[in-house]
């Protein structure tokens, strides 16, 4: 998914931190995890839950346009 990412010009308006951590919080809602980003998350990696929704949707996004692999 980041690399896909790094071919869209709108991902260049994120950080590599901010693609990292909202790929990995995406991954974690469509696995359905009981808690997709806890405190303990956002203390280690710096980013809160609300700061990465928007780069997250766009993720989802890009993934579901993806052609099947």
């Amino acid at each position: 998914m980041l690399e896909l990412a790094l071919t869209k010009p709108k991902f260049l308006e994120y950080s590599a931190s901010m693609l990292a951590a909202a790929t990995i919080y995406l991954i974690k809602k469509i696995r359905k995890a009981d808690n997709a980003w806890s405190e303990g998350l956002a203390k280690v990696i710096g980013y809160r839950e609300s700061e990465l929704k928007s780069c997250a949707k766009e993720l989802c996004s890009l993934l579901e346009e993806a052609p099947s692999l």
